[in-house]
């Protein structure tokens, strides 16, 4: 098991000093950003930048193998979401990353009918033919939809299209491409959908290209993101089943205001179990 540093909690803090952090905390692997609103790269990048983050990553000693864009299959205007996929998955390979984290979808579980489900599928297959042509890797993120609960940290956590891992199997499965696998990420299996996540990585387990690891605290009725170890996911558990996972697991702690420290203690608390 290799561990690394995932970007989520580095949105407010620019590429150099998120390369510093990475470094300082002995880490070799970074996730970057494409296609979202914190996106350090984007389709529109040009040869030359990609080309001088390449620069900065060997001057830092890191190695990018895994890219995280936003999209959602599941909304009418999903040709535009594809559209935004491939760029991603263009610039994964002139970047030299192997993996590219893409979401299905984030309507509610109520919402799934036969027909988004195809559409999902379709983009899916879409998506992964195109990776593939371009030794890319899709890793569809166990994930669930977000509703804002009150000013600050506190977020209404619904389950969508990637919460269940017998859902997220079947997607995967019915894409039947082999550029497109999944993200495990414990702790959204269990803020999102209310399971267990050593009772769903099984399912997912032989599709599983990288790993998330965060933790979530129940506060005021909502799950709130903290430092692994500081939450309810089941870490011995968890890591018991992980302990044969030959690939990254990336730290993902969310919150930007004290986004190194919160990575430090989560780094600790896993090194314990490896």
């Amino acid at each position: 098991m290799k561990l690394g540093n995932a970007c989520w909690g580095y949105r407010e803090m620019d590429l150099d000093d998120y390369m510093r952090a990475t470094v300082g905390m002995g880490l070799k692997y970074i996730e970057l950003s494409c296609e979202n609103d914190y996106a350090y790269l984007s389709g529109a990048s040009t040869v030359s930048e990609i080309e001088a983050v390449r620069r900065k990553l060997s001057g830092y000693g890191l190695v990018c193998e895994a890219v995280a864009a936003g999209n959602d299959f599941s909304v009418p205007d999903y040709h535009s979401e594809l559209a935004r996929v491939k760029r991603a998955i263009d610039v994964c390979a002139r970047l030299g990353a192997v993996y590219l984290r893409i979401f299905a979808g984030f309507c509610k579980e109520e919402e799934i009918t036969d027909d988004l489900w195809r559409q999902v599928v379709g983009c899916l297959q879409a998506a992964g033919s195109y990776a593939h042509k371009r030794g890319v890797i899709l890793a569809v993120e166990v994930h669930g939809g977000i509703t804002p609960a009150e000013e600050g940290r506190h977020f209404h956590r619904f389950g969508s299209l990637t919460t269940t891992g017998e859902r997220l199997s079947k997607l995967i499965d019915e894409t039947e491409c082999p550029a497109v696998r999944a993200l495990y990420d414990p702790a959204n299996f269990l803020a999102y959908g209310g399971l267990q996540p050593q009772a769903e990585y099984p399912l997912i387990e032989a599709q599983t290209a990288y790993v998330h690891l965060k933790d979530y605290r129940l506060s005021d009725g909502c799950y709130e993101c903290v430092a692994c170890g500081d939450g309810q996911v089941n870490w011995q558990a968890v890591m018991a089943q992980l302990s044969a996972f030959q690939g990254t697991v990336y730290i993902e702690y969310e919150q930007a205001e004290d986004i190194v420290s919160g990575t430090e203690r989560s780094l600790n608390f896993i090194k314990r179990f490896i």
